[in-house]
């Protein structure tokens, strides 16, 4: 089965923890990410680079992030589910 390996560089990081300075770089291999750092960590991460995103500086949020929120309906509700 052939693999498939993405490295987004020149990014703007945004995770749970700050990123650390020099820290602009994520590695995706077979749609899933394989490491978050800076440009060298995240490419040796890879067996192969297949294709390099210069992201342009732009933000990049890596991981299962819901963007889509309703705050105030959530005060109204006694269950929710917590993928966090």
């Amino acid at each position: 089965m052939a693999t498939t390996a993405r490295l987004f560089t020149n990014a703007t990081l945004r995770t749970p923890d700050p990123a650390p300075p020099g820290h602009d770089s994520v590695a995706v291999l077979d749609g899933e990410i394989a490491a978050v750092g800076d440009r060298a960590t995240a490419e040796a991460a890879l067996p192969e680079v297949h294709e390099v995103v210069d992201v342009g500086g732009r933000t990049l949020a890596p991981g299962f992030i819901d963007a889509h929120v309703h705050p105030l309906p959530m005060c109204f509700f006694e269950h929710n589910e917590d993928l966090g």
